[in-house]
């Protein structure tokens, strides 16, 4: 019996045939054939009986010993040795790189394998994936965070004559971080007045193309100016000083995002006043009482679009009151009071101010209208005024410049008391029509004739005074007062200065209860018409003297009477206005006033 070979050479996962051969015997003998094939070690090599042999099969790498038995119980062994079987994978590579935060590297691994018909299959790991992370499947590295991270590939490869083999390696992945956004931040501040505005102006230098920026702003100061969040507006509320803090944030594909502030320094200034004084005219005066005084201010504004308001008070009210409004103070009780005027400035660009400017007022115990004191006259100075009007009557033309000399006159209409102070004992001891209105209200229903009667008994017990009528040209000059218009207080409607049908009530008023004009005289326009020295000729302003002119000459039938009164309505107040009546006739609208040297 022979075994063949005795030495078998394989490598892992083949087989072999160890064939086995009977020799002697005689003819038509029957030879034994192999009833079993037992390897020493079945791990590195097993056998079967296959036909006149044995199959070897190699398991893994190592020797054994095969041995083959007959059925005639004969035996021969046969040596065994495994090889292995050459390596599907002799060595990989794996290189590194550098990438940026957010930027991904694709590796990709070399395999050194052991022949064509080997497949290699990879998974990878990262030893620090907050740096670099990647997907154990395909390679795919992502930059998490600034830093080094290895990463570590798993080679396995298999194939058909190959050992399945697997290998690893690893490779170094540097990250970096991304390039910022934004590198500066600029904003620069100013000044602006409280109400005002000012746009604020960032500049930020970008990292390149690419990147968007926003702005958010606040102020550490919004007492002193405020700002909008989003568009950096800022508006000035008080006087100071404030910060405006802008936050930049840049961001865009390939930058890292970037928050950068600046500070911008906000000067906020007052407002001008609006009013840069107020004055009060007069700044002072002397008043009876019942008398008025119509106190003027004037507000400076320091621009254009300042509005004034003006409001009036009084220091002692029981003694001279004001009002409110218009500046008329009236004389009330014996003493002294202070008029102040509040003058409040206000406009856009302005700060809203109040001013003040004060007249002392001096108000003494004797009253309009009774006796005959220096107190109840004003001295009227010398001048020229222009006596008519061009849209008047014609019996108010020509225009002409008249002069006249100095003289005193009665600051009110003749009152009733003043009447009767002279009169009483007479038959006209008080001829009014109007007895319910008072002391001090006009006498009225004395014709012209009575008048004279009246001056007669008054110089006599007044002498040296030259009590008289004032002529027209007189009564125009001090009505007018140094006006040129209809009404003889500028800036007043008539209903402020004079009692008429509108007004009146359909009877007298007390003097003085209106506004005055420039020479302190009360009602020569409404209340009582008045009479004057002139008769009546159409033609006198003609052909009358321009000096002093004294009236016609030549006697007419009716005397002139000038002024209006409480039952005619603001068509017949104007201080140019000329009427006539008989000088023997009486009205209940019809008195006068004096003058005297």
């Amino acid at each position: 019996m022979v075994i063949s070979p005795s030495d078998l050479s394989l490598t892992e996962g083949t087989s072999g045939l160890l064939s086995v051969g009977v020799s002697g015997g005689k003819q038509g003998d029957v030879l034994p054939t192999v009833r079993s094939c037992v390897s020493a070690s079945p791990a590195v090599a097993t056998a079967v009986v296959e036909g006149s042999g044995c199959r070897v099969t190699a398991v893994a790498v190592g020797n054994t010993t095969v041995t083959a038995t007959l059925t005639d119980n004969q035996a021969r062994a046969a040596n065994v040795t495994v090889a292995p079987l050459p390596p599907a994978l002799t060595g990989v590579t794996l290189p590194g790189g550098a990438i940026l935060v957010g930027q991904s590297l694709a590796l990709l691994p070399s395999p050194v394998v052991g022949g064509a018909a080997v497949a290699v299959s990879y998974s990878y790991a990262s030893s620090a994936s907050s740096i670099a992370s990647v997907n154990s499947a395909t390679g795919l590295v992502t930059g998490v965070a600034q830093g080094t991270a290895t990463i570590i590939v798993t080679a396995t490869a298999t194939g058909a004559g190959f050992r399945a083999t697997t290998l690893t390696a690893s490779a170094t992945i540097a990250v970096s971080p991304l390039p910022p956004a934004l590198t500066g931040l600029t904003v620069s501040g100013g000044s602006l007045l409280v109400g005002a505005v000012l746009p604020l102006a960032p500049g930020a230098t970008l990292g390149g193309g690419g990147v968007s920026v926003t702005y958010t702003y606040s102020s550490n100061a919004v007492g002193v100016a405020t700002v909008n969040a989003a568009t950096g507006l800022v508006a000035g509320v008080s006087p100071g000083t404030a910060v405006i803090a802008v936050t930049a944030v840049g961001s865009g594909a390939g930058f890292s995002t970037t928050s950068l502030t600046a500070n911008a320094t906000v000067v906020v200034n007052a407002l001008p006043a609006a009013l840069t004084g107020v004055t009060i005219l007069p700044t002072g005066g002397a008043l009876m009482i019942g008398e008025l005084l119509r106190l003027s201010a004037n507000a400076v504004p320091a621009g254009a679009g300042v509005t004034v308001t003006l409001a009036y008070a009084s220091s002692a009210p029981t003694v001279a009151s004001v009002n409110a409004t218009t500046g008329v103070v009236t004389g009330v009780a014996q003493g002294s009071a202070s008029i102040t005027v509040s003058a409040t400035g206000s406009g856009s660009g302005f700060s809203t101010i109040i001013r003040t400017a004060s007249a002392a007022i001096t108000v003494s115990a004797s009253t309009l209208g009774i006796g005959f004191g220096s107190e109840q006259f004003a001295a009227v100075p010398p001048g020229t005024y222009s006596r008519g009007s061009l849209t008047g009557n014609s019996d108010e033309l020509p225009v002409r410049s008249i002069s006249l000399s100095g003289f005193s006159v009665q600051k009110t209409e003749l009152t009733q008391a003043q009447w009767r102070q002279v009169m009483t004992g007479t038959a006209i001891a008080n001829p009014s029509g109007f007895t319910a209105c008072g002391e001090t209200c006009p006498v009225e229903n004395t014709s012209w004739a009575d008048v004279q009667l009246f001056l007669t008994r008054l110089n006599t017990q007044d002498p040296g005074k030259g009590y008289r009528l004032p002529t027209e040209a007189e009564w125009e000059y001090v009505t007018r007062a140094g006006t040129s218009g209809d009404v003889n207080v500028p800036g007043q409607p008539v209903e402020n200065i004079a009692w008429i049908s509108s007004n009146s009530g359909g009877r007298t008023s007390r003097v003085g209860g209106k506004l005055p004009n420039a020479f302190g005289l009360y009602d020569t326009l409404g209340n009582v018409w008045e009479w004057v020295t002139d008769w009546y000729d159409a033609t006198y302003y003609a052909t009358g003297p321009v000096v002093n002119p004294p009236g016609p000459t030549v006697a007419g039938t009716d005397r002139v009477i000038r002024g209006s009164s409480w039952f005619f309505g603001a068509q017949l107040a104007r201080s140019s206005l000329r009427e006539r009546f008989p000088p023997t006739s009486a009205t209940n609208a019809l008195g006068f006033r004096l003058v005297r040297n």
